[in-house]
């Protein structure tokens, strides 16, 4: 009941009622009341209320009004919407920060899980290959089967390991690295060249067409965007099926396009194709690779996107600047 700064505030050519403490008659009612003698006449007041969000009002007290209680009441009343949206406003900044911090200590852990994860990852990989090259002498061909499927499943969580470190880095909005002219025909071949025992265990063969273009930007990103691209292909062909990789300079734009005998995509979740953690179909699986793609495509100017052709093949087609375009 005590005007206080800084809900309490006077003009500076008024008298200041700074730390007057209010009387009963005003805090009581809304509209006209007396606030005592003021050289021999009886001072009048307006008070209005305005409600506030955490329950507890805000009293507006107007001393000496020169216009009708009327009139006073609904310019108070104009003053209820700013206060809300202040305090909705107060509301939004305060879950923001909240949940800035929340995303830091989830970039955090992510940050520690791949990196943890990696080491175990590695020396594990490095024993089953000395295993397999007879450091630890002969092996039942039962033996150095399970071998191999520990190995590729390795290879598969160290390539998880890896989009989640990079996806954090996106996510932050703070990718890093310095970019510089890539040559995405050579790239293309090297992740070619890397899949090709992994797709010829299921029979599935890659026929590339690739012109000689170049982009500018991350490489291990772009190589990665690649990647995810032709390992989806290769998930979801059939077995002796083929992956056709074409890239082509159309313009200011590089094409790179991969197309697979798949089963595709439903219509109605190729909307959510490119979103995280989408399963089913094309890009199925932990359901980042395709998301990432769409990140790093996005972070260098350009697009991804999946079309469906009249030969029932699945197409992905990822679109970016040229170097040296614009």
């Amino acid at each position: 009941a005590t005007l206080r700064e800084p809900y309490g505030l006077s003009p500076p050519d008024a008298p200041s009622h700074l730390g007057r403490r209010l009387p009963l008659e005003v805090l009581a009612r809304t509209g006209l009341a007396r606030t005592g003698e003021e050289g021999g006449a009886a001072a009048l007041a307006f008070t209005g209320h305005l409600r506030r969000r955490d329950g507890e009002d805000l009293l507006v007290l107007i001393t000496r009004p020169s216009l009708p209680p009327e009139r006073l009441r609904g310019a108070v009343a104009t003053l209820q919407a700013p206060l809300e949206r202040a305090a909705l406003l107060d509301d939004l900044r305060v879950q923001g920060e909240r949940l800035a911090r929340r995303g830091e200590v989830l970039q955090d852990l992510v940050y520690a899980f791949s990196h943890d994860l990696r080491t175990p990852l590695l020396a594990n990989s490095m024993n089953m290959r000395a295993a397999l090259r007879g450091a630890y002498g002969p092996l039942p061909e039962t033996y150095r089967a399970a071998l191999d499927n520990g190995l590729e499943a390795n290879t598969e969580l160290l390539a998880l390991a890896d989009q989640l470190l990079l996806l954090a880095k996106y996510e932050s909005g703070e990718p890093g690295g310095e970019r510089r002219e890539v040559k995405l025909r050579d790239l293309t071949l090297g992740v070619i060249g890397q899949l090709t025992e992994r797709a010829g265990a299921r029979g599935v063969v890659f026929e590339p067409e690739l012109d000689g273009v170049s982009v500018h930007g991350l490489a291990h990103d772009l190589r990665r965007a690649v990647q995810n691209l032709l390992e989806n292909a290769v998930k979801f062909s059939p077995p002796g099926g083929t992956v056709r990789v074409t890239l082509r300079g159309h313009g200011d734009e590089a094409v790179l396009s991969v197309t697979d005998e798949g089963p595709g995509v439903p219509p109605a979740r190729e909307a959510t194709l490119f979103g995280r953690f989408r399963g089913g179909g094309a890009g199925g699986g932990t359901g980042l690779g395709l998301y990432l793609t769409r990140q790093i495509a996005d972070a260098h100017g350009g697009t991804v996107s999946y079309a469906r052709t009249a030969r029932a093949q699945s197409v992905l087609t990822l679109t970016l600047p040229r170097a040296g375009a614009g």
